[in-house]
Parts: structure tokens; sequence; C-alpha cells
């Protein structure tokens, strides 16, 4: 919800009073949230591994669980059935993923998602 909050307050102090927000508004918007946050991004992905940055790459393909299935581990270059709870208990700690949801290991970060899949993917 940050993002959205973040998100608004951009559109809102680049809009003058009075007039309607436009389509063009919305997307320079979204463009400069991801700006603001680049290079603090980018300092979070420096550090990672291939692996890491490989199972990242999943999740943001909508990927939320199954990483063991030699499909997924394939396709995405997960590496073997015994790498993917060290990939999983290091992007954790390093705050970039949860598991406490229902639907799976998500990207703990909305802005920072959307950031990954237009950066490095």
């Amino acid at each position: 919800m940050v993002d959205r909050i973040t998100r608004c307050a951009i559109i809102f102090s680049q809009t003058k009073e009075g007039c309607v927000i436009t389509d063009g508004q919305i997307d320079s918007g979204f463009n400069d949230l991801l700006a603001i946050n680049d290079v603090l991004f980018i300092q979070a992905v420096e550090p990672l591994t291939e692996y890491q940055m490989n199972f990242l790459r999943a999740i943001a393909s909508g990927v939320n669980k199954d990483f063991t299935l030699e499909n997924i581990r394939q396709q995405f270059y997960l590496g073997s059935y015994s790498n993917i709870h060290r990939l999983k208990t290091s992007l954790i700690n390093a705050d970039l993923i949860d598991s406490s949801s229902q639907a799976g290991i998500t990207i703990t970060d909305p802005v920072f998602e959307q950031w990954f899949r237009i950066k490095m993917m």
C-alpha cells in the first residue's frame, strides 16, 4: 500500500489545483517513484548471487511455490533441489521476500517488485 500512497503524493505534487489528473501524470508519477528508489534497489540486488537473482525472477514472474519442481528449477536456473532452501533463507534474511503469505512466497516491497520486473528481467 505504500506504493499507492507515495504514487498519489507524487502525482498530487505534480498537479495544479483544480486540474484533472491524466494517464500521463500517473505514468510520470510511477516512473518518478521508481527513480526515487533506484539507488536503494540497486544496492539491494548488487550483493545477490545469480541464483538469488533467478529466484527473485521466478517470484516476479508469478511463481510463488513449488520451486523444487524440476521444470521450475530448470526454467529459472535455480540449481539443485537442496539449493532452493538456501536461496529462500538468504532472501528472507535480506528482507527481500516473505514466506508467511498463504499465496506462497512473495516479494516484500511492491515498489521493489515493479522495479525488479522492469530493470532486472
